[in-house]
């Protein structure tokens, strides 16, 4: 249902071993950080962000790495203060978009730069894309398989804010290029 889904809204074909259905977007996030992550391996995380994001990368036993984004530059994520924080620790990165709580759209060309940012320094992505069918102000949000190409990433939507449906407990995640 969900590749029917993801076909019909989005023209993307994907086959039934590229998604994984589970009970909301939540535990989709601590799945992929218990399945990616080894102790002490670092998370790059944009703040101010959802809560849930440092504290499960704590508890897959991951090092959150937390990026200040400022209200004076509307809460963009600068490509350079990125890679300012990578380390050879430094195993994936969050990103949220439209973002959760700021509510900040990144434009296509900024998610373009982080997307060859994780290509050069090798990372994997983490996209949560809950939101992105809630866009104000007529902005639209470029998704992750539109820029992807080669690099590993999850891309993970819940039907409580696609639909919307408060309160449903149902998520689910896109894997690109992951073994």
């Amino acid at each position: 249902a969900v590749c029917d889904h993801l076909k019909e809204y989005y023209s993307l074909a994907y086959q039934p071993e590229q998604i994984l259905v589970s009970n909301g977007a939540k535990q989709v996030l601590i799945e992929a950080m218990i399945a990616l992550l080894d102790a002490g391996d670092e998370v790059i995380i944009p703040v101010p962000c959802w809560v849930s994001y440092p504290e499960q990368v704590k508890l897959a036993g991951g090092v959150p790495v937390l990026i200040e984004r400022r209200m004076e530059d509307d809460f963009r994520l600068r490509p350079e203060r990125l890679k300012e924080k990578i380390t050879p620790r430094t195993k994936l990165m969050i990103l949220c978009n439209p973002d959760n709580p700021t509510g900040f759209v990144y434009p296509p060309e900024t998610v373009q730069q982080i997307v060859d940012i994780a290509r050069e320094y090798e990372l994997f992505l983490v996209f949560d894309e809950t939101y992105h069918n809630i866009v104000f102000n007529k902005k639209s949000t470029v998704p992750l398989s539109d820029v992807i190409g080669d690099v590993p990433a999850i891309c993970m939507k819940g039907i409580s804010k696609e639909f919307p449906w408060p309160g449903s407990r149902c998520g689910w995640m896109e894997i690109y290029n992951a073994d």
